[in-house]
């Protein structure tokens, strides 16, 4: 069944790469440490530390000024204060992640938590010293301890993440070097993934996963799971066009889903960027994005240090 179809020839392989683009997705762009260090300083937690930062540094001196009696007790909050920015500023630039295209950093809750724990703690901690009994120095080793406690466990939780994140990445070029067959110059060939072209013809068969957006040439008893990519479990495709609407064409295979039974031969119309596996998660992020702006602007007091 195979044998009648041709497919494309070396030359139209090549032309079509060219002009359409290899069957990858480029990894995402990362921003430089410059829109880096602007997201995180705009990141509400460090703004509050400084915001509490400027207020303390320029009223306790005006107090001092204005003769209001004042103890040594009271100076030591400003030795917290930088202990807390600084330990702040580093676990959110640890742990910071912006989703590539977001404007501005998403810390999750553990961080979160894990930060205001070394503030309440810390100033739960100097409580009997500052207000009740004398100062006592070494309460310092303690909050400098705590602190060094928080930034190892933000090490660690991004050392997991960027060794998840360096695995998935290592699992995606395994997937693009997978083999796939195709018919090219009327003979059945395997090749890896990421070279397949716009005009291929792959052939499809029970447990496969489809290589790229493609048109049933031909198919028998055909079914596929595109639960990830539309919602739907069980598809059932066929080279005639379902006339009930549908969001994929019954007579389309996409990028990504998985093959349940049957086998077919399909030509390939998109690749890479192109198929709508790409284009749902880049749509995905440019929501993402574009929610991120909207809160952004819709905020009326912005603290700017």
């Amino acid at each position: 069944m195979q044998q009648r179809y041709y497919g494309l020839t070396l030359g139209q392989v090549y032309e079509n790469r060219m002009r359409y683009g290899a069957n990858v997705v480029n990894p995402p762009t990362t921003e430089n440490w410059s829109v880096k260090l602007h997201n995180v300083s705009s990141f509400w937690l460090i703004k509050l530390l400084n915001f509490i930062s400027l207020m303390a540094i320029f009223l306790l001196p005006l107090l001092d000024l204005l003769g209001v009696e004042m103890s040594i007790k009271i100076w030591s909050i400003l030795l917290i204060l930088p202990i807390l920015l600084l330990v702040s500023f580093i676990v959110i630039w640890v742990n910071g992640h912006n989703n590539t295209t977001a404007t501005r950093y998403q810390v999750d809750v553990i961080t979160i938590a894990l930060l205001l724990f070394l503030m309440v703690a810390c100033f739960v901690t100097y409580y009997r010293s500052l207000f009740l009994s004398d100062i006592d120095w070494k309460r310092y080793i303690n909050t400098m301890i705590l602190a060094g406690l928080i930034l190892l466990i933000s090490l660690i939780r991004f050392l997991f993440r960027l060794r998840h994140r360096n695995d998935t990445i290592k699992k995606e070029k395994l997937d693009d070097l997978t083999q796939v067959q195709v018919i090219r110059d009327g003979l059945n060939q395997l090749i890896a993934r990421k070279d397949i072209v716009v005009g291929d013809l792959i052939c499809i068969k029970s447990g496969d996963i489809i290589a790229a957006d493609a048109e049933l040439v031909s198919a028998t008893d055909l079914v596929v799971d595109e639960y990830q990519l539309t919602g739907q479990s069980i598809s059932i495709k066929s080279i005639d066009i379902d006339p009930i609407g549908t969001i994929v064409p019954s007579n389309h295979v996409l990028k990504g889903s998985h093959v349940l039974q049957g086998e077919a031969i399909a030509e390939v119309f998109a690749v890479g960027e192109h198929t709508f596996q790409a284009k749902k998660d880049g749509k995905k992020t440019t929501e993402h994005n574009n929610s991120d702006i909207i809160e952004k602007q819709s905020s009326d007091i912005q603290f700017v240090f």
